[in-house]
């Protein structure tokens, strides 16, 4: 099985489309579909374009996201344009669906192992969080603690294949041992949600693109970091980052935008509780959804990681504030 298709055009019936509501003569490239969207890569003569069909469930997280990206680019972060119609409508109706077109960023994917895309990324994520202070916050969607507990046990109530239910007693054993407190302390901003390296691009080593902001959402920052540190190198490579990879990434972010005491002394948490939310996102698409054999795969390959997220927390923050 495979995500939905939300794409009801045939190919030749989109560039006849695309033409009438952009004025652009395209070709078509790869056609991709995730959780949130099907993606659709196009090229004209000069130019290549990323245009997006959306269900219409995911409508006001969508035109956040878009808020949200253009307020980034004010600011001088290097994300994606949304490009608009003929009629001047960035996000527009596609038989049913939504769909928006946008601009493509110059850059090369992450390579493992490169310390100095790593140090870059993290100095990126900060001055990201910066930047989102000052965006608005009022049709945003928000990310707490209890909505993260929430979703893990709504989802692990859906696994019912026998080796899927091995996983979730796992999975419910080690939340059982994770002290949940929400707390002040925390600095609230826009977060991205899912930052990794497979949403970004690099230029001589340097971050040159910012993707996929359609999850952003209000919730505590320190989320962000911790999610990163988890899951920058997920699908890409065969497990997560190094320790000291990791800490290259911390201190980085740290360079920019100080942690708090109190995110330092919930780190443990909140690496717990990111570790769970995408390993049970691998468990949903792999057990519930039937999507995607290799979730499967990931899972495995971070089990150990999550044996032993509480001792590594602890040398990360012992990492940075050894160093001051």
């Amino acid at each position: 099985m495979a995500y939905e298709n939300r794409l009801r055009l045939s190919e030749n019936d989109l560039q006849d489309w695309i033409a009438l509501h952009y004025g652009l003569d395209v070709s078509i490239g790869m056609i991709r579909s995730g959780y949130m969207s099907t993606v659709v890569w196009l090229k004209t003569h000069s130019e290549q374009f990323v245009f997006k069909v959306y269900g219409e469930e995911v409508f006001k997280q969508i035109t956040y996201g878009m808020d949200v990206t253009d307020h980034l680019r004010e600011n001088g972060l290097p994300v994606v344009a949304c490009i608009p119609s003929l009629h001047g409508d960035f996000l527009v109706d596609l038989f049913g669906q939504k769909a928006a077109l946008w601009s493509c960023l110059p850059g090369d994917v992450f390579t493992p192992g490169n310390q100095v895309q790593i140090w870059a990324a993290g100095k990126m994520l900060g001055q990201f969080h910066r930047v989102t202070h000052s965006v608005s916050k009022n049709s945003a969607n928000r990310l707490t603690v209890e909505r993260i507990v929430e979703e893990l046990q709504v989802t692990w109530d859906l696994v019912v294949d026998k080796e899927g239910r091995a996983i979730v007693e796992i999975f419910r054993d080690y939340l059982a041992e994770v002290t949940v407190v929400a707390r002040d302390g925390w600095s609230e901003t826009i977060v991205h949600c899912d930052y990794r390296a497979q949403n970004l691009l690099f230029a001589s080593n340097n971050v040159s693109g910012i993707l996929d902001l359609d999850g952003s959402c209000l919730g505590p920052r320190i989320f962000d970091v911790v999610y990163a540190l988890a899951f920058f190198q997920a699908v890409i490579a065969d497990g997560p980052l190094s320790e000291s990879e990791m800490v290259g990434f911390l201190k980085a972010y740290h360079s920019e935008a100080e942690l708090t005491s109190a995110e330092l002394d919930d780190l443990s948490m909140w690496l717990s509780l990111a570790l769970l939310k995408g390993m049970t996102l691998w468990l949903r698409i792999g057990y519930v959804e039937n999507v995607h054999d290799n979730a499967k795969v990931w899972i495995d390959a971070y089990r150990h990681f999550l044996s032993q997220s509480k001792p590594i927390a602890k040398r990360l923050v012992f990492a940075l504030r050894g160093n001051g």
